[in-house]
């Protein structure tokens, strides 16, 4: 078996595998089963000064799930009364850290901290709903109209709120405080930094993806029942943005990051790691495969790194980002390296090749280097070895 177990600025987890903030970990009842079906620790539901508002119904669509983004809808009296103490039981029994989701300007944070202390051993403070101005929200169901119109994030362009409830955290809670960033350009990194400088002891990435909008071709209308027909998007489709966001935050501060967005295999899970994530959350996922699902992935994962010779997760976590100087930019024409007798007769690579640099005569493929552009279609294409790039790594010099 290999060492699942990983540290993330102070916390101690069984495994990598974490919930993300979301109602599947909306309740204590939902978070007691997260962690006794293995998650390698608990991560609660966003919880803010007032409920938010009910949502439009979730539209499952190819790829991840359409919904508008909000926080708990429960009010903040019964999360102190009933679902902390709750998984703070459940944490304890399973010996996982218990990770309490707050939001979200400074002014909020202010008097919501102070009634969770007593049951979290860190803070993960969502900043999806951080306004300008700062100010706590008086109209629950406005604060998300506002946000649910945005196009970009305004702590892109100005950290002072987000610099403020770090802050905030920071002196109500004596543990380590994690901000959640939504998806951006490479702003993110910047943002990140920000953080970083405001006293955050590690970063997630990232929220949901929005405002994006399917269209539904039976009814001929938009498929999410919003104002608009925008959505947000969570799943898979949304892993690439991720996992970029990711990769660019990791070499830019020096706290850790925990990775989110996407992760539905143990693949899934390595790439995050590899990309500079120490942990990873899972929201979707889980939503629609249940809380089983933190355990299998976690069985998958140790499996994973025991067939590819690594003894743990640490051995994993950062290796695309210390490999990323070694890349060999494909600025130039380099032919590919063609076995015949690998060639298996497919006729996928003839299919692929846009230079006439490769076809089919009779049972194998012949090849023309001189007119080869090293595009390396046929070499993804090639389902045995017969086609490779000559150069993926720069030499270790």
């Amino acid at each position: 078996m290999a060492d699942l177990r990983i540290s993330v600025a102070g916390l101690d987890f069984k495994s990598p595998v974490l919930p993300a903030s979301s109602p599947a970990v909306g309740t204590g009842d939902r978070l007691a089963a997260v962690a006794k079906n293995g998650a390698g620790g608990l991560v609660t539901h966003t919880i803010s000064l007032l409920p938010a508002p009910n949502p439009p119904t979730p539209v499952k669509i190819r790829g991840g799930m359409l919904h508008l983004p909000t926080w708990s809808r429960y009010p903040i009296g019964r999360w102190v009364s009933e679902f902390l103490p709750q998984a703070r039981a459940a944490a304890d029994i399973a010996g996982i850290p218990l990770v309490v989701s707050v939001g979200f300007n400074a002014e909020e944070v202010d008097q919501v901290v102070p009634k969770v202390v007593p049951f979290a051993d860190g803070l993960e403070l969502s900043s999806q709903f951080l306004r300008p101005g700062g100010g706590a929200m008086s109209d629950a169901a406005a604060v998300i109209r506002e946000v649910a119109s945005r196009h970009g994030n305004p702590i892109a362009k100005d950290p002072t709120p987000l610099r403020d409830a770090v802050q905030a955290a920071k002196g109500a809670f004596s543990g380590p405080v994690l901000v959640k960033l939504p998806p951006m350009g490479p702003e993110i990194a910047d943002v990140a930094r920000a953080a970083e400088a405001a006293g955050a002891d590690g970063i997630v990435a990232t929220h949901s993806f929005g405002p994006v909008m399917t269209i539904d071709i039976e009814r001929a209308r938009p498929s999410f029942a919003s104002d608009d027909g925008h959505a947000w998007i969570g799943g898979t489709a949304i892993r690439a943005l991720a996992l970029r966001n990711v990769f660019d935050i990791a070499r830019a501060v020096g706290i850790p990051v925990i990775g989110a967005g996407g992760v539905a295999s143990a693949a899934d899970a390595v790439e995050f790691l590899m990309s500079g994530a120490s942990a990873v959350q899972i929201a979707t996922e889980a939503s629609t495969r249940g809380p089983e699902f933190y355990g299998s992935l976690a069985r998958k994962l140790d499996k994973w790194l025991v067939s590819h010779d690594y003894a743990g997760v640490r051995d994993v976590v950062g290796l695309g980002v210390r490999n990323w100087q070694r890349l060999e930019p494909h600025t130039h024409t380099i032919p590919l390296i063609y076995d015949p007798s690998e060639c298996i007769g497919c006729t996928l690579c003839e299919l692929s090749c846009h230079y006439h640099a490769i076809w089919m005569e009779g049972e194998k493929a012949v090849f023309d280097p001189n007119l080869c552009f090293g595009c390396g279609l046929c070499a993804v294409r090639c389902p045995t070895d017969a086609l490779v790039m000559p150069v993926a790594l720069a030499s270790e010099g």
